[in-house]
Formats: structure tokens, C-alpha cells, sequence
């Protein structure tokens, strides 16, 4: 091993061993020092004499030269089988004609024609296959198992070579001198690479390169083309005669040196053969693989068409080419969810024990879902645990555990279960099973066991107080050990420790040092991190992450069979806030309503756990239920209001307005322009005042929190608007959004409905530059720190800045107009919130023509929406327009939009928007309303169906025509919706 480092003109090298060594200098394996990046280094001999090393030199940069112009010369010539290595960097300038002179160029990729012959004559070793990547190494051991050269890979390399030939005998142009045609001159099987993969074909080694003068021979007259030409006939014919000889027959290949005379005619023969011998090959191959196309197309027949793809891909390995080993995959796991869904489980046993055996599956983890089959097959009631096929074979292992123990409730575990768990456990890092928590407690008991029981035989032999009272202090301290460990697995254990926490535990470990000389903390250390993580979910209201959170945490402590129970409760949360939300029905006693509400909520935190915004929902219901009037409730605790809007019916008028700001017309906001460096605080250049998304649970983004705030004018008067901050806990994910939205408004400012960005910047926020909890209103306003505002006119600059200063530790933020919330769409149109009171048919077709006519400007300036939920939409009447908030999704094409991205952003729209405004309600199989990612938007389906209720016989038939026909993806255009819309609206009674 080498390990000398060497600085290139544009990277550093770090050598890692020595390949070999020539008369044209010596050969290292090397690796880019900082992205580790593979590659092979030339430079001269290093303890060659001067006038060699200056030699050397010369060679190795010509052949540098060269290889830049090779590289060239392929794409000029549109040449896609075969190419040559990279250059990839070379010595600094300076050091040519020295022995500091060198160069870096690619790996060639694939396998060389001498290691197919090894593989033909004696094999490789099983340590040599092993060092091989996969694809490599199936096309060996194939070769090796078959003992046949593959024919079509031969044909692929020869005409590789005639492709080379023909290109750079008549190539002009400079490689230090000018050039008028270059002679490989080193035609050896080691030079040429096959890679099955793509079936490209790379020549290596051009060290040997001779420059043709303008008649077609070198500069001393001693070489010209023929000798290309010869070495190509002698070395590829032995290749033939020693690993195909059949081939070197139906070539008619010369099995003697060709006389000057015939060595045109012979080429020219010879290259006939080999030009249709590689176009049938290929065409052969082109209809294999679009027969494994076909075979690995997903559905229900996919165990049926295992049989034929087998031999399929064998066919194709045999032509040198790695069949899709990918979609095989696909195949093999559709193939078993549909033996799983029809509960044929010797089938699927038998299916695992083949699939564990496919190159590029995980045998292990097919090994274990055969198990798993074998288990599940063989319980009274096996259709309950079939979920647990489908978690295995997507490789979700915390799901799989879940549904086992899920099934299993409060039932023992079936036998084998045991070493099933052991094996889930196992397969996240394909590590040995994790120390299971429950089994550390237990056997640190019986170490307490065993200290009680040597102070109970001291007692025994020699009575004495001290030794009494310590006997009695380890027996009490036993006891709640075994309390504990018998609570941990109960499914519903009693309060007060009955959430999520670790409190009763920790309790018993920080005393567990008085008794033995262990320490046991640090094992609790990773179950309480998880624990901690989805509590924050649940205090986040984010609760499809709590539930994921549980089921990780399932996978670090599978006894805690709590979990079960918590998870429900999880599910059970939104539901509950619905039912909030929406208030006592009418005539439905008011303190009956609370109460109910009040009880099932106490329920969720004693099965999950405390979370700021349940508790201050609890207190308020408890306060009714005591008999607060909801009126007087709402005056002191005005952010009720985001999560019980019913409370204002109880509100006097005079009270109500200044809360809701009495549908006061709202006028332009002022935006701010150039860069101003700034504080934030009460009184200050930005105050935050209260949080903006909190009014509904879906309201609160993925990637940014909302805040109404207020901000200083150039003028120094005060104005207020929303102000969004970008999650710092989400960087990676947020930052590119923020990125995206910034630059879509500021493209889009023009255009009425876009909710306008007033200014943007970075704030530097005091302490640990975290926001207070939502109920803490107090610390919200008195947050403070530094601010960097930048007008719109300024926004090139934020962009320029937002990697660095997130980096930094800055919080990136826009300043949006605000919108109320009593204009939103949800609170106007969703069927379950206006208890039926919904707007005219012709104003609901009024709202969809806009929103059509503000898609059709952003889809002209190569802009896609994508967030179509009906939270995003704002009526304001006073205005008589729809507003459309929250474009971080959104996406911008420079290169314009594809006709499908503009079907998805139509489709998205029918499924999410026009039906919720049109019929109250989502379409079926829409996504939710809550946060929504890029990559969720991106796997959404690309049509729906309408399902029609009795509520929907107020839509004319054209209405409902439209929207199926948007559903089903039939617009091409936001404009060509828009026009049906407006036909409907025209012909409205």
C-alpha cells in the first residue's frame, strides 16, 4: 500500500496501491482526497535515470493530450458503444518534462477481455469474484458456470474496435503537435472492457499513440494504418482461437499474418461479418428486454410470470448484458403480496427460499418473511397477520413488528415468536438483536434478589438492626421494581404511569447504584431519546409522525405493549379536535358537550402524554364545565378560538369585533424596498405577536411556522402582516422550498390573487433561536434579536445568501400580506363546518373561474402549484377575489412545463380544491388536508372518480359533467377548464 499524496490542478490524490510499472512510467490506483472519487494515476518511474524520466514525461502528457481529444472526438461523432477514460486532472502547471509530472484518468468500467477468457479457461477465485461489483461478478460466475465466452459480447468488442479504428485513422487535429490521423498502436485484450451493464465498450491504454503526418505515416516513416490493422487481426485472433473458436470459424478469421497485399480485402471482409454478426446480436437482445419489460410489468399474475422471466434473464446474461435485476425484484415482491393476499402460504414459503438466491436481494430479509409465512400460516386466524407480509416485503420492520404484536393484543406469544421478534429487530442494520430494556430491568431484579437474599442469611446468622432495616429498605425497593416491570407490559396500565414516559422507571434507576454497584441509566438512554421524539410530534400536533415514532420505538422496547393502546389514541386525536371544532350540536346541553369532550381528551394524555396545546384545550373545557361562561372564556383565553370558533355564538357583539376584526376591508399592505439591518421585539423593526397557523391543526406547514407580526414602515410608522419562518429543525427539507417561493413570487408579484410577498430576510434570534410554545404568548411577543430586511426589489440577494446564513445560524423569513382566516375557503365551503349553510352555486363557480385564471398565468410563466388544498384559498368579498396563500411547494421549470406536470396541477386542483368548493368535501382517495410534501404530491394519483352523495343534487349535470371530467384528467389547460366553468356559470338560473 501507497500512501503519498499528490495536489492536481483542480484536486488532490491520495495514493492506495501500486497496479504496475512499464517503460512508459508506473501505474497507481488512486482516490480523490476529499470526495473519494476512484481513479488511476501515470507518472514516471520514480528511480529512472533523467534523460528516461524526461522521456517518460513526455509520453505520459501526450498521452493526456490525447485522451482530451478522444474525449472530444466521441461527442462530436455521436460514437455511443465505446468511449475511452476521462481525463480527469493532471500535475500543476509548470512540472512537464519532470519527474513531478503526471496524470489522473477514469477507471474503465466493467471487465476486460482477458478476464473473460480467465473466466472461460481456469476461473477466478472465489476471493477475486467476491472483490467484484455485482454486476461484474454475476457476468464471471455465469461465464464460469456455462464455460462459454458470450458471442454477442465479442461481436460488441470488435466492432468497438473497427469504430475506433475508422474514427481516429483520419482524426486531425493537435496533441502537443498537429495531427492528421493516430494509430492506437497497442491492440491487446487488456486494453478492452466490456461493461454488462450498458454494454459500453472502453479502450484503455493509449500510451502508444503514433501521430500520422499528412500522407498517412508516422514522422519517421515506420508506421502507418496497416499496423492498426495487423495487430487487430494477430491479437484478436488468437483471443478467438484460444475462447472461440467456433466464432473464429463462422468469421473466417486468418489463422496466419495477412500479406500487404490482401490486408485491405481481408479487413473489409472481416468487418462485413462482424457488422452483421453485432446488429443481429443486438436485435436479439433488444427483444429479450422488452420481453422482461413486458414479464416485470406489476399485477396479479406476477408469481405466474416468475417462471418465464428465469430462463429469460439467463438468455440475456448469456449475451453479456445484466438483465433488470430491479424489476425482477418488483416482480418477486408483487408475486409474493398476491400469494400473502390469497393466504397461499406454502406457495409463498417456497417463493422466499427462491428469492433469497436473486442477485441484489437481501437473503436475510427474505428469509425471514418465509419465517414469518411459515408462523403466520400455521395460527387459527393467519388473515389477521397477512399485513405482516406487506410490511416485510416493503422492508418497513417497525411495521411488521407492529402488526405482530398489534394482532397479538393481550394474547401470549404463539411459539417461534420469540426468535421472529429477535430476527425483526435485527434487520434494520442487519446487526445482532439490540438489548431489549425489559430484560435489563429484570435481570438487574434478580441482582437486588440475590443482594436480599445474602442480608436475609447475614440476618439469619447474626441479627442486627442495621442489617434489618437494610433488608427491609432492599425488599421495598424490590417490590417497586416488580411493580415497574409488571406495568411495563401491560397493554393499558393505570395512571399515573400510564403514557408514553419513562418517568416510573427512571425513578427506579436513579436508586439502583444504592444497591449493587451498576449503573443502569445509559441503557435507558436510546428508548428515552425516541420517547422525547414523539412527544414533540404529539406537541406538534403532528401526529403521522407520533404514530411513526411509535412504532421506532416499538423496534428499541418491544415489551412496551403500551404503545398499542397509545397509538390509538393518536389516530383518535383529530377526530377530537373535529368534533371541537364544530361544537355542541344544536340543542345538544353545552356542559354535557365539554364534559364528554373534557373526559376522552384526559384520555389522550394519560395514554400519550402531556402537549401544550391539549392541556390549554383541557383547561378551557374544565373551566366550562365549572361553569365559566364561553363568552367571558374567550375574553381571557382569545386563542381558544383557533380550535372552538363556535365560542363567539356566546360572545357579545360589542366583544366579537375587535377579536375578528369586524370584516374591516383590508388595504394594500406597504412593502419595504433595499436592505435595512434591523432588531426584532416589541417596539422594534419586527415584533411577533401571535401564531397565525394554530387556528387549525392542518393549517400548520411542513416546513415553516406563521406568526401575525408587526413591521416598521421606511416611514416609521407600523403595519402587520403574516411572517413565515423557516423550520430550522428541517433544514435539508425546508431550505430548498423557502429557495423555490422566493423566487416564484417575486416572478408572480404582478399577478392578482398571488398572496404578495412584502419583503424577505434572516432573522438572528436571541438564546437558542427558538420560538416559545404557542400558549406562551407572553414569550412570543417578547422575543427579540437581530434582523436583515430585504425588499422585494432585494430578493436576488436573499437567495444568494440563504445557504450561508442558515448555515450560520440565521432563521430565514418572508413578510406576506395577511389573510383571515374567517375568508378561508375550508371555514366557508367544507360541508362538516358551515353545517349546510353553503355559499350559492354561482359565487362557488365565481372562486373556481379565478383560481383557473390565476393557474393559467403561473402555468405561462413555467410555474406549477402543486399545494392544492382548500386551506390555501381566500375569498375576500370585499374584494370580490380568491387569493391563493403558501407557494413553497410550488415549482418553477426554467425550461418550461411538460404536459403531464400541467395534468398533475389540474388533477390536483379537481381532487382537492374545485370538489371540496363545489361538493363540501375532499374527492375519495384525495390527499389530506394537513401538511403535504413534494414527494407525497409527486406518488399522488393522476386521476380520481367522483362518488356522488344525495347532498350533491344541487349540482346541475354540467356542473357535475365538469368535475368529473377534471377529475379524470380530460383538461389540458387551467384556461380550458376555466371556460367550462364560465359556460356553467352563464347558464345558471
Amino acid at each position: 500500500m501507497s500512501d503519498f499524496v499528490l495536489p492536481g490542478s483542480s484536486s488532490a490524490w491520495i495514493a492506495l496501491e501500486k497496479v504496475g510499472e512499464g517503460d512508459a512510467g508506473e501505474v497507481f490506483r488512486v482516490e480523490s482526497l476529499v470526495e473519494h472519487h476512484p481513479a488511476i494515476l501515470k507518472r514516471p518511474r520514480a528511480n529512472a535515470l533523467s534523460y528516461e524520466i524526461r522521456r517518460q514525461s513526455d509520453q505520459i502528457r501526450r498521452e493526456g493530450l490525447i485522451l482530451q481529444f478522444l474525449s472530444d472526438l466521441w461527442q462530436q461523432d455521436n460514437v455511443g458503444a465505446v468511449c475511452t477514460p476521462a481525463l480527469l486532472d493532471q500535475s500543476k502547471g509548470g512540472r512537464e518534462f519532470s519527474g513531478a509530472h503526471f496524470i489522473i484518468i477514469a477507471e474503465a468500467e466493467g471487465v476486460s477481455l482477458s478476464d473473460l477468457a480467465r473466466a472461460v479457461g481456469r476461473g477466478l477465485s472465489p476471493a477475486e469474484l467476491a472483490a467484484r461489483p455485482e454486476a461484474q461478478r454475476m457476468l464471471l460466475e455465469r461465464i464460469q458456470e456455462s464455460g462459454a465466452m458470450p458471442v454477442a459480447v465479442i461481436y460488441a468488442c470488435l466492432h468497438a474496435i473497427l469504430t475506433v479504428f475508422e474514427t481516429i485513422h483520419e482524426a486531425k487535429g493537435e496533441a502537443g503537435e498537429p495531427f492528421f490521423g493516430l494509430l492506437w498502436n497497442d491492440v491487446k485484450i487488456d486494453h478492452v472492457f466490456w461493461n454488462p451493464e450498458n454494454g459500453l465498450v472502453t479502450i484503455i491504454d493509449w500510451g502508444n499513440t503514433i501521430l500520422l503526418e499528412a500522407d498517412g505515416a508516422s514522422r519517421n516513416r515506420r508506421h502507418s494504418r496497416a499496423d492498426d490493422w495487423r495487430q487487430f487481426i494477430e491479437e484478436m485472433g488468437r483471443f478467438l482461437q484460444q475462447n472461440a473458436p467456433d466464432l473464429a470459424k463462422t468469421l473466417e478469421w486468418p489463422e496466419t499474418s495477412v500479406s500487404p497485399d490482401a490486408l485491405t480485402a481481408t479487413i473489409q471482409r472481416l468487418k462485413k461479418r462482424i457488422v452483421a454478426g453485432h446488429q443481429k446480436n443486438t436485435g436479439v437482445l433488444k427483444e429479450l428486454q422488452e420481453t422482461q419489460a413486458q414479464l416485470t410489468q406489476p399485477g396479479l399474475d406476477a408469481d405466474q410470470r416468475l417462471a418465464e422471466l428465469q430462463p429469460l434473464q439467463v438468455r440475456i446474461l448469456d449475451m453479456g448484458r445484466l438483465p433488470d435485476l430491479e424489476a425482477a425484484l418488483r416482480l418477486v415482491t408483487s408475486a409474493a403480496e398476491s400469494l400473502a393476499s390469497r393466504q397461499d402460504w406454502p406457495a409463498l414459503r417456497e417463493l422466499c427460499g427462491w428469492a433469497q438466491k436473486l442477485p441484489g436481494a437481501n437473503p436475510a430479509a427474505w428469509k425471514l418473511t418465509g419465517n414469518l409465512a411459515r408462523h403466520i400460516g400455521g395460527l387459527p386466524n393467519p388473515s389477521m397477520f397477512a399485513p405482516i407480509i406487506q410490511a416485510a416485503l416493503q422492508a418497513d420492520w417497525a411495521e411488521a413488528l407492529w402488526r405482530m404484536l398489534d394482532g397479538l393484543g393481550a394474547e401470549a406469544e404463539p411459539e417461534g415468536w420469540h426468535e421472529l421478534i429477535r430476527e425483526l429487530r435485527s434487520q434494520p442494520d442487519g446487526k445482532e438483536e439490540p438489548p431489549r430494556p425489559l430484560l435489563t430491568l429484570r435481570r438487574a431484579a434478580l441482582s437486588v434478589q440475590s443482594a436480599a437474599q445474602a442480608l436475609e442469611d447475614r440476618l439469619a446468622r447474626s441479627p442486627d438492626p442495621e442489617t434489618a432495616a437494610a433488608l427491609e429498605e432492599n425488599q421495598a425497593y424490590l417490590e417497586r421494581m416488580r411493580k415497574v416491570i409488571y406495568n411495563w407490559v401491560q397493554i393499558e396500565p393505570l395512571p399515573p404511569y400510564s403514557d408514553l414516559a419513562y418517568d416510573e422507571v427512571q425513578l427506579i434507576l436513579d436508586e439502583f447504584k444504592r444497591f449493587t454497584p451498576y449503573d443502569l441509566r445509559s441503557q435507558m438512554v436510546r428508548p428515552q431519546e425516541q420517547v422525547r421524539a414523539v412527544l414533540d410530534a404529539w406537541g406538534h400536533r403532528e401526529f403521522q409522525a407520533a404514530g411513526r415514532g411509535l412504532r421506532i420505538l416499538l423496534m428499541v422496547d418491544p415489551d412496551r405493549r403500551r404503545l398499542l393502546r397509545a397509538e390509538k389514541a393518536i389516530r383518535a386525536a383529530p377526530d377530537w379536535l373535529m368534533r371541537l371544532r364544530v361544537g355542541p350540536a344544536q340543542g345538544e346541553a353545552l356542559r354535557e358537550f365539554v364534559t364528554n369532550l373534557e373526559y376522552e381528551g384526559r384520555e389522550l394524555h394519560n395514554q400519550v402524554g402531556p402537549a401544550g396545546w391539549l392541556d390549554g384545550l383541557l383547561d378551557g373545557l374544565k373551566l366550562m364545565r365549572r361553569g365559566t361562561w364561553p363568552g367571558d372564556l374567550l375574553l381571557a383565553q382569545p386563542a381558544l378560538m383557533a380550535d372552538m370558533p363556535w365560542l363567539q355564538r356566546f360572545e357579545r357583539l360589542e366583544r366579537l369585533q375587535p377579536l375578528l376584526g369586524n370584516g374591516k376591508k383590508l388595504a394594500e399592505a406597504p412593502a419595504l424596498s433595499g436592505v435595512h439591518e434591523g432588531r426584532v421585539g416589541p417596539n422594534a423593526d419586527l415584533a411577533f405577536l401571535d401564531p397565525l397557523d394554530t387556528w387549525m391543526p392542518e393549517a400548520r406547514g411542513s416546513s415553516a411556522r406563521v406568526y401575525h407580526a408587526a413591521y416598521r414602515l421606511p416611514t416609521g410608522s407600523f403595519s402587520e402582516a403574516a411572517l413565515k419562518i423557516m423550520r430550522t429543525d428541517k433544514t435539508d427539507y425546508s431550505l430548498p422550498l423557502f429557495r423555490e417561493e422566493v423566487q416564484i413570487l417575486s416572478d408572480l408579484r404582478d399577478v392578482p390573487g398571488v398572496n404578495r410577498m412584502l419583503e424577505c430576510g434572516f432573522l438572528g434570534l436571541d438564546g437558542n433561536g427558538s420560538l416559545p410554545a404557542d400558549h406562551d404568548r407572553e414569550g412570543i411577543r417578547a422575543t427579540a434579536g437581530d434582523a436583515l430586511r430585504l425588499g422585494c426589489d432585494a430578493a436576488g440577494q436573499f437567495l444568494r445568501e440563504l445557504e450561508d446564513r442558515t448555515r450560520q445560524g440565521w432563521t430565514p423569513y418572508l413578510l406576506l400580506e395577511e389573510r383571515r382566516k374567517e375568508n378561508n375557503l375550508l371555514l366557508l365551503c367544507d360541508a362538516a363546518l358551515n353545517r349546510g349553510s353553503s355559499k350559492p352555486l354561482g359565487d362557488l363557480l365565481h372562486m373556481a373561474i379565478q383560481i383557473c385564471d390565476i393557474l393559467q398565468i403561473a402555468h405561462q410563466r413555467k410555474v406549477v402549484y402543486r399545494d392544492h388544498k382548500i386551506l390555501h384559498y381566500y375569498w375576500e368579498a370585499e374584494k370580490n377575489g380568491i387569493f391563493i396563500i403558501d407557494w413553497n411547494v410550488a415549482r418553477y421549470y426554467p425550461e418550461g412545463l411538460t404536459d403531464m406536470e400541467i395534468h398533475m396541477d389540474l388533477v390536483q386542483f379537481a381532487a382537492r380544491g374545485l370538489h371540496h368548493i363545489l361538493t363540501g368535501r375532499t374527492a375519495p382517495g384525495a390527499l389530506p388536508l394537513g401538511p403535504t410534501r413534494p414527494d407525497e404530491i409527486e406518488a399522488a394519483a393522476q386521476t380520481y372518480k367522483a362518488q356522488w352523495t344525495y347532498d350533491d343534487r344541487r349540482l346541475p349535470p354540467q356542473v357535475r359533467a365538469i368535475l368529473e371530467s377534471a377529475l379524470g384528467g380530460a383538461y389540458q389547460t387551467a384556461a380550458d377548464l376555466r371556460q367550462d366553468l364560465l359556460d356553467a356559470y352563464m347558464t345558471l338560473e
